[in-house]
């Protein structure tokens, strides 16, 4: 291959591989993650993301002669990197607005069932659900409509998230509401 088939492909499919990398990295972290970001955090990250895959994708779509398949692997690369972008945006956040000085509160969520090694859990005063790790017999005793205690952490400047301290559900865990 010569430096110019180097450049025309290699550079797209690197900076499309640095932004799956970036959503793989801050998935975990953006899951735990209980208030949304500051509007201006997510924007400035988007538009950073953005830029990139549309120029990756540019780059790859631009040697293809059919323009109906041109369009469709530019919407492609630009609707993975919008949710990948979300994604990091929310981990990136998650990861800056904690610094180790964060209160540490104990809060009820109500089990909604579980499968494998997760229970999904629900917070009727958050509106949101999550998946947290739980041992095998508590994924087999819990029923819908039970309550869980989780340690949720809260920052200085109010983000909150499930606290990285917070163990696998016991089965001893699982309480009437």
């Amino acid at each position: 291959m010569n430096e110019a088939a180097y450049r025309r492909y290699a550079v797209p499919i690197v900076l499309l591989a640095i932004i799956a990398g970036l959503y793989m990295g801050m998935h975990p972290l953006s899951q735990r993650l209980l208030t949304p970001p500051p509007s201006g955090f997510v924007v400035v990250t988007m538009v950073m993301v953005m830029g990139v895959s549309l120029f990756a994708g540019y780059m790859l779509a631009k040697d293809i002669p059919s323009r109906l398949v041109r369009r469709l692997t530019l919407i492609a690369v630009m609707a993975l990197t919008i949710y990948a972008g979300g994604e990091g945006a929310r981990g990136l956040y998650a990861l800056s607005a904690f610094n180790g000085q964060d209160a540490v509160a104990s809060e009820p969520w109500m089990t909604l069932g579980g499968r494998g090694d997760t229970i999904t859990l629900r917070s009727v005063k958050r509106r949101k659900t999550i998946r947290l790790r739980a041992s095998r017999d508590a994924v087999a005793a819990v029923r819908p409509g039970r309550c869980v205690s989780i340690a949720v952490e809260r920052s200085a400047s109010g983000a909150e998230r499930v606290a990285a301290s917070q163990p696998a559900i016991q089965a001893s865990d699982i309480s009437s509401c």
